[in-house]
């Protein structure tokens, strides 16, 4: 679905990032456990990892998070036949730094065309492989600051499907 115009002014290039010099890295997933609000939700998730599958949206109580992390998540759908990510929830710290709430917008509508790139590619391994991520993305933004921003990637089962199919995506991230 081509986005429209409201669409295109919703995810105007008006924001604090200059990507042409993203630096993308893949950590080993056991990094997260050093870094306090990553670590507690990959320990939450493990724990309600089902033999052979992925917990289920349901399973991931916000209640049981640390309240440090709620700000920093956001929940993605994967829709299937074409597939697309559909952000179903960010928090607060996500909406700040974008200028806006993403909810029930889709990923390959954003911009910069880099980032894009950037998560569509790592969201398309995530869903075929079934494997949790660690990424670390460093760049300049635009007034010229070195950032860094790193992101657990974990596999969701939806609530009505099969345990070994992705229907959700949780991102939590860690800014710096």
């Amino acid at each position: 679905m081509p986005p429209t115009d409201e669409t295109n002014a919703l995810t105007s290039d008006r924001r604090p990032w200059n990507l042409s010099n993203c630096q993308r890295k893949r950590l080993p997933i056991e990094d997260a456990q050093d870094l306090p609000i990553l670590g507690g939700v990959l320990s939450l998730w493990r724990a309600k990892l089902p033999e052979g599958g992925f917990p289920a949206k349901s399973d991931l109580d916000p209640t049981e998070m640390q309240a440090d992390a709620l700000p920093n998540i956001i929940l993605m759908d994967v829709q299937e036949a074409p597939r697309r990510y559909r952000y179903r929830l960010t928090g607060t710290a996500i909406d700040r730094i974008q200028n806006r709430n993403l909810t029930g917008t889709y990923v390959d509508e954003n911009r910069p065309e880099e980032l894009r790139r950037i998560l569509l590619h790592d969201l398309d391994d995530l869903v075929e492989t079934g494997a949790p991520h660690l990424v670390e993305l460093s760049f300049l933004n635009a007034e010229g600051y070195s950032r860094r921003m790193r992101i657990l990637r974990l596999p969701l089962s939806g609530d009505q499907t099969p345990l070994d199919r992705v229907a959700h995506v949780l991102l939590v991230f860690d800014f710096h």
